[in-house]
């Protein structure tokens, strides 16, 4: 048996191709401008205690002084069995260590 579209529904595919193409393309670019809205979407919060699997640090700069952003989380093991966590921003380094007592 061949189901066939009634004619008064043949012209929505016309419509509704270019809306979701419009929304995937204005999705794409929203997370490209805001910083705000790659968050919510693509990442999530770690606490402390999971630190371990965080990749990535969003920097939320002062008013005025430049753009939010994300760098890559590196991390260090000292010999004393501590933890190092440090990103570069800005050529700048900021660690924080975390010991394993």
């Amino acid at each position: 048996e061949i189901f066939e579209l009634d004619e008064k529904f043949s012209d929505i595919p016309l419509f509704l191709v270019p809306v979701v193409a419009f929304l995937h393309i204005f999705l794409i670019l929203l997370c490209y401008w805001q910083v705000g809205f790659k968050t919510f979407v693509q990442y999530s919060t770690v606490s402390l205690d999971n630190i371990d699997s965080a990749k990535f640090v969003k920097i939320v700069p002062t008013k005025n002084n430049g753009l939010s952003s994300f760098v890559e989380l590196k991390k260090m093991n000292e010999e004393d069995g501590s933890k190092t966590y440090y990103f570069e921003w800005r050529n700048r380094d900021f660690l924080m260590n975390i010991n394993s007592e």
